[in-house]
C-alpha cells in the first residue's frame, strides 16, 4: 500500500477513534445517545482496520483502540438504557436517575418574595418520607418506583424511593443570620435519620461508619467522584428496606442521596447497576448560592 494512502487510513482512524472514545459526540450535539451514528463509525473502522491489518499499517495498535472503543459504546449503551435519558438539574446539582423513578412533584410556592428557592414546609411537602416518620433537611428532589419483589410465596410489587438534599438552603439562610452553619448539614440530616435506623446520632465528635469510595472506580469512563457510603436496614409495613446513603462534598456543598430500596428486588430489574450508573452521573457545583443579583459587567467604550 503506498505510504500515502496509509497515512490517509491512519490519520482517518485516529480521528475516528479520537471522536468516539473521548466522548466527542456529544460535542456535536448526539446527546445521550449516539448509538446509532456510533455503530456506523465503527464499522467503518473496522473495515479499515482490516484493510490495514491486510496492507501493513499498524492494525494491532488499531485493533486494541477499536476493542476499547467498542467496551466504551458498550457502556453508555448501558448507562443509557438504566437511566433517565434526560438530566434533573436543582441548585447546581445535576443527575441522572434511574428509568424505573418518576419524580414527586415538589409543592408550589417554595419561593421568597424575591423568588428565589425556599424549602418547602415538611407538613406541606408531599415529598417527605412520613411513612419513616422523619422529615430530611434541605430536600431538593424526590423520586418514587414500583419494583418487583421475590417473595417465598409470589412476586410483589412495592415502592422505591430516592431522596436528593444538601446544604444549599442553609447558605441562603446564612445571609440572613450569620449563626446559622452550612457545613453543619450532614450531622443534622444524621441527627434526624438516627431513630429511623436505630443508631446513635452522629456529633461534632462523632460520626457514623461511612466508607469511603470513590464511583465510578478509577480508570472508568467517567470520571471518579469521591462518596462516603453507609447502608442501613429498615423495616417498614413488614417489608425489609436498604436504606442506602451516599455523601459527596463538592468543597462547601455538601449533597446526600437517599436510595430506599427493597431487599431482594427480582434480578432482572438491574436496579442496583442503575444506581450505580446515576452515581457515574453525579454533578455537584461547588458555587455557594446566593441572594443576592449579580453583578453588572462594567461598559466599556464611549
Amino acid at each position: 500500500m503506498p505510504r500515502r494512502q496509509c497515512a490517509s487510513v491512519t490519520l482517518y482512524l485516529n480521528v475516528v477513534l479520537k471522536v468516539v472514545s473521548m466522548g466527542a459526540l456529544k460535542k456535536v450535539g448526539l446527546g445521550h445517545a449516539p448509538d446509532r451514528f456510533a455503530r456506523r463509525l465503527v464499522r467503518s473502522a473496522d473495515v479499515l482496520v482490516l484493510c490495514a491489518a491486510l496492507m501493513g499499517c499498524g492494525a494491532e495498535t488499531y485493533e486494541r483502540r477499536l476493542e476499547e472503543t467498542r467496551k466504551y459504546f458498550e457502556y453508555l449503551q448501558n448507562v443509557n438504557q438504566a437511566l433517565s435519558p434526560a438530566p434533573w438539574s436543582e441548585m447546581g446539582i445535576e443527575l441522572r436517575v434511574p428509568k424505573q423513578f418518576e419524580m414527586i412533584p415538589p409543592p408550589t410556592g417554595a419561593t421568597d418574595p424575591d423568588g428565589l428557592p425556599q424549602p418547602a414546609s415538611p407538613a406541606s411537602d408531599p415529598r417527605q418520607p412520613r411513612f419513616l416518620e422523619v422529615e430530611l433537611p434541605g430536600l431538593l428532589g424526590a423520586w418514587r418506583a414500583t419494583v418487583p419483589v421475590d417473595t417465598d410465596r409470589e412476586t410483589r410489587d412495592l415502592p422505591a424511593f430516592l431522596y436528593v438534599c444538601s446544604n444549599h438552603f442553609l447558605w441562603l439562610q446564612r445571609e440572613k443570620n450569620p449563626d446559622v452553619d452550612p457545613l453543619s448539614f450532614d450531622v443534622e440530616f444524621g441527627r434526624r435519620l438516627a431513630p429511623v435506623v436505630g443508631v446513635s446520632p452522629p456529633s461534632s465528635d462523632y460520626d457514623w461508619e461511612w466508607t469511603e469510595e470513590k464511583i465510578p472506580k478509577p480508570g472508568s469512563y467517567a470520571p471518579s467522584k469521591l462518596f462516603d457510603t453507609i447502608t442501613f436496614e429498615v423495616v417498614t409495613k413488614g417489608v425489609k428496606y436498604d436504606l442506602m446513603l451516599f455523601r459527596h462534598h463538592a468543597q462547601d456543598i455538601h449533597v446526600i442521596l437517599m436510595y430506599l430500596v427493597p431487599e431482594d428486588i427480582a434480578p432482572q430489574v438491574r436496579l442496583r447497576r442503575a444506581i450505580e450508573y446515576s452515581l457515574h452521573s453525579l454533578k455537584v457545583s461547588p458555587e455557594v448560592p446566593t441572594s443576592q443579583p449579580a453583578a453588572k459587567p462594567a461598559r466599556r467604550g464611549f
